[in-house]
């Protein structure tokens, strides 16, 4: 099922829980390492709250991952919770890569992406 409608922050707070898992920090821990509540960061996750671009910074940087990873494909982006999920992890997962590392990850991907176009 497309997620049809889903507004910028939900995108971003299904984004943000997504690294934080992917990183193995629980709301707790993430929200102490960002000087927020854990109900804050709570709120951000669920979309209910749009997090001031400051929490989004500071988040960035103890997560690890640029800034843009939260706002990325953010327009007409029409993706479901899994999916959106998935592709956070990735990048995640492709920013701690070296140059070496992210090639054979591409190379992997394409080798897959050919696969499954026959």
């Amino acid at each position: 099922m497309l997620v049809r409608g889903m507004s910028t922050k939900e995108r971003i707070g299904r984004r943000v829980k997504a690294i934080r898992k992917q990183k193995g920090l629980t709301q707790a821990q993430l929200a102490e390492l960002i000087d927020r509540s854990e109900d804050a960061l709570s709120q951000i996750e669920r979309g209910l709250n749009f997090p001031h671009v400051s929490t989004i910074e500071r988040i960035s940087i103890k997560l690890g991952v640029p800034l843009e990873t939260f706002f990325d494909s953010i327009e007409g982006d029409e993706s479901t919770p899994k999916r959106a999920g998935l592709q956070a992890r990735l990048t995640a997962l492709t920013n701690e890569l070296d140059d070496a590392g992210l090639a054979l990850a591409a190379e992997i991907i394409e080798s897959i992406q050919k696969r499954g176009a026959k």
